[in-house]
């Protein structure tokens, strides 16, 4: 159990950084910012760390996020692998999140060599609802298997 909860808390912890990456997504395109980095990965073709003025703040904040999201999804994949095949649908979430994780950093990439082509940028954004919502799900999963009465059913939340 203790392996499920630390899983659980992972999972809190990747829909919360995924959810914060949405909504600096949504501002860096409302701001019409997507293209204050020309290229891809780094923003200025040699800069690592850019000088951050104008709407390479948004931009390249969006792209530290999505590094720190990335780090947080292999950690609770991590932790989903190891949990046991038979106790729920961790495994599998792990893989469908590691998997949507290298589309959404490919689409990414070809959102900015596009030049925020209108079909790229809307699959981006789907593909990041998913990933938000696969990792939202897995962790209320986790809670309502966590609390688990010993005949099976589920025990009440108090």
């Amino acid at each position: 159990m203790r392996e499920l909860a630390r899983f659980r808390r992972l999972a809190w912890w990747t829909s919360a950084a995924t959810f914060g990456l949405v909504l600096v997504g949504a501002a860096t395109m409302a701001s019409d910012s997507g293209l204050a980095c020309h290229s891809w990965p780094l923003c200025h073709t040699h800069q690592l760390w850019p000088s951050l003025v104008g709407g390479v703040v948004l931009e390249w904040g969006h792209r530290m996020g999505a590094l720190a999201v990335t780090v947080v999804t292999v950690l609770a994949a991590g932790a989903g692998l190891r949990l046991p095949p038979s106790s729920g649908p961790w495994r599998r979430g792990a893989w469908v999140a590691l998997i949507l994780l290298a589309l959404q950093v490919a689409l990414g990439g070809l959102a900015i060599s596009s030049r925020l082509a209108p079909l790229v940028v809307v699959v981006h954004e789907g593909v990041g609802t998913a990933f938000l919502c696969l990792w939202v799900g897995l962790a209320v999963l986790a809670g309502e298997r966590g609390r688990a009465a010993p005949d099976g059913g589920v025990r009440p939340p108090v």
